[in-house]
């Protein structure tokens, strides 16, 4: 199999960067708005599951309590955590996913059941669905 220079591979990584940090301008210019409070304490006032997939590519599954406790999994783990809804953010703090502190994300409704978070500083996070 070919193998790419080290300079191309950067510069495609550079390009890749750069369009999913337009992912959340792109939403906003279509006239998407980040759900609100409201919405998003409708969307936990019970218990949720979703079907998610990172930026990393790493897909899997969390559980959600309308006590602020999270359930993580995935291929290879699992992790136990809380969450809290702040304002139009959504909260996770999870042991060993991002040196265990909180991250705030915006949530975006893209589709019928089909969301997409962006951290507070606008990097692409997730996508998801709920299954229940």
């Amino acid at each position: 199999m070919p193998r790419l220079p080290k300079a191309a591979l950067t510069l495609f990584a550079g390009a890749l960067l750069a369009a999913c940090a337009a992912s959340e301008t792109s939403l906003v210019d279509k006239g998407l708005k980040p759900l609100s409070e409201a919405d998003l304490k409708a969307l936990y006032s019970r218990p949720r599951t979703v079907s998610w997939t990172n930026v990393q590519g790493n897909a899997g599954t969390a559980e959600y309590s309308t006590d602020g406790a999270v359930k993580e999994a995935w291929s290879t783990g699992g992790v136990t955590g809380t969450f809290r809804i702040a304002g139009n953010t959504f909260c996770p703090t999870l042991p060993g996913v991002r040196g265990g502190a909180e991250y705030c994300q915006r949530v975006y409704k893209t589709g019928d059941n089909r969301y997409a978070t962006f951290l507070v500083n606008g990097e692409p996070n997730s996508t998801f669905s709920f299954t229940n």
